[in-house]
């Protein structure tokens, strides 16, 4: 029988498999580590600072990367990769036959997203025992940062 009180982990009933056999991220424990990346958010990251960086400065306050990132990514197919491989491929495919949608993309976020003074909005805190990974791009090397919140 599961716990009523979920903070006491040792009579909560394990997270079942789901219909493939795999484990989800919510039945993983939590020193298991989820390994994939969709490899687009560094390339439209990548292609929001380009883009800004043509902007004057004067435009440029007025946009909120962090939103046209966003934005961008929502309109364009995601693509995961699990392994060194993968990544390249993924990489390839994205900078081949995604280019022109990636930056098309972001050159809709970028005018959508601008700052209205007016406008207030309350940046998105993760709750939970959520990792939220962030990744520094130089060249083809990648790392990463991770937070715990």
């Amino acid at each position: 029988m599961a716990a009523l009180n979920p903070k006491d982990d040792r009579s909560v009933s394990p997270q079942p498999e789901n219909l493939f056999g795999r484990r989800t991220a919510s039945s993983m424990s939590r020193n298991q580590s989820l390994n994939y990346i969709n490899v687009l958010e560094i390339i439209v990251i990548e292609e929001v600072e380009r883009q800004i960086a043509k902007l004057s400065p004067h435009l440029a306050k007025y946009i909120n990367p962090e939103q046209v990132i966003a934005y961008a990514l929502n309109r364009l197919p995601s693509l995961y990769a699990t392994s060194e491989e993968g990544w390249r491929r993924q990489q390839l495919k994205a900078k081949t036959e995604l280019k022109n949608q990636i930056v098309m993309a972001v050159r809709q976020g970028l005018a959508a997203v601008q700052k209205d003074p007016l406008k207030v909005t309350t940046p998105l805190k993760m709750r939970g025992n959520l990792e939220i990974a962030s990744y520094n791009v130089e060249g083809n090397h990648r790392t990463q940062q991770k937070k715990y919140f």
